[in-house]
C-alpha cells in the first residue's frame, strides 16, 4: 500500500475507543478525537454545520477520516515521508501529544544522529530530511515517544498511571521493525526493551 493516512487506521480503530467522556479534561471525546478540537476544525474541514455536540457525537467514519488526514498532513510534511513505519510514528506523535510529540520526535532524532533539528514541534523539510536519510528513524522516534509517555507516569503517576499500560500496549503493537545496519540507537532500544519488560511484569 502507498504512505497514505489509510495505513495509521488500523492502530486507530485497535485502540481508540468509541464516544467517552474525559472527566479530567471535562468534554467528549470521540474516537480519540476531542470535541474542542471538533469545533475547532470542524468548518475548515467541510463538516456539515452547525458543530453541535449531538453530531459530533454521532460522527460518521467519513468525518472521522477527514480529522485523521489533517493530523497525518501535519505530521508528514503533506505525505513527504518516504517510509510508512516513520510516517506512521510522526502521526501517532501529533496524534497522541499534539506539538509535544513531534518535539519529542526531534529530540531522539538529534540525539540518535548527532543533528541539529529545531525542537520546534513542527514537521517541515529539515525534519522530514533526516528521517528519510536514515532508515531506522522510525525505530528512534518509537523509542522518542516510549520514553516520553513512561516519563510522564513517573513523573506523575497520579495523573497518567492509569494510561500507562495502555500508552505500552499501543506502542508496543505498531513498533516497527529495525532496518538497514544504523546502530545508533540500539542503546536507545536496549533501554526502552527495559521499560517495556517492566510495564509488561506489572
Amino acid at each position: 500500500m502507498a504512505v497514505s493516512y489509510k495505513i495509521a487506521l488500523p492502530s486507530l480503530k485497535k485502540f481508540e475507543g468509541g464516544l467517552v467522556y474525559i472527566a479530567s479534561e471535562g468534554q467528549w471525546t470521540n474516537r480519540g478525537i476531542q470535541y474542542t478540537t471538533y469545533i475547532s476544525l470542524g468548518q475548515k474541514l467541510g463538516l456539515v454545520t452547525p458543530l453541535t455536540l449531538d453530531r459530533f457525537k454521532a460522527m460518521t467514519v467519513a468525518d472521522f477520516e477527514k480529522f485523521v488526514k489533517y493530523f497525518w498532513d501535519l505530521a508528514t510534511f503533506k505525505n513527504a515521508i518516504k517510509d510508512g513505519d516513520a510516517a506512521v510514528m510522526m502521526f501517532q506523535a501529533l496524534w497522541g501529544s499534539g506539538n509535544t510529540g513531534i518535539i519529542k520526535a526531534q529530540q531522539g532524532l538529534n540525539n540518535a544522529y548527532n543533528l541539529n533539528l529545531d525542537k520546534d514541534g513542527i514537521v517541515g523539510v529539515q525534519t522530514v530530511n533526516a528521517i528519510n536519510s536514515h532508515s531506522n528513524a522510525a525505530n528512534v522516534i518509537w523509542v522518542a515517544l516510549f520514553n516520553y509517555y513512561m516519563a510522564l507516569v513517573e513523573l506523575n503517576p497520579a495523573k497518567y498511571g492509569a494510561f500507562k499500560q495502555g500508552w505500552a500496549n499501543r506502542l508496543n503493537w505498531m513498533k516497527p521493525k529495525p532496518k538497514g545496519s544504523d546502530i545508533a540507537i540500539i542503546g536507545l532500544i536496549i533501554g526502552a526493551i527495559g521499560l517495556a519488560l517492566i510495564v509488561n511484569n506489572q
